[in-house]
């Protein structure tokens, strides 16, 4: 049986241009920019990893 393989999207014109401009805007940063909200989520979804409790199952 065969699997279709998913096309993948291709970039072009004004918007290929814009992703080029940004990835080389970014290019000389040290480090990307994690706005608050999105690292106050990444912490409750480390604390929650770190808390998980696997329960076995009967037998």
């Amino acid at each position: 049986m065969a699997i279709t393989i998913r096309t993948i999207p291709v970039l072009s014109g004004e918007t290929a241009q814009r992703f080029v401009e940004m990835a080389e805007a970014n290019n000389g940063c040290e480090q990307t920019s994690v706005p608050a909200q999105m690292k106050a989520s990444i912490s409750r979804m480390m604390e929650r990893s770190r808390n998980i409790v696997i329960k076995r199952a009967a037998r």
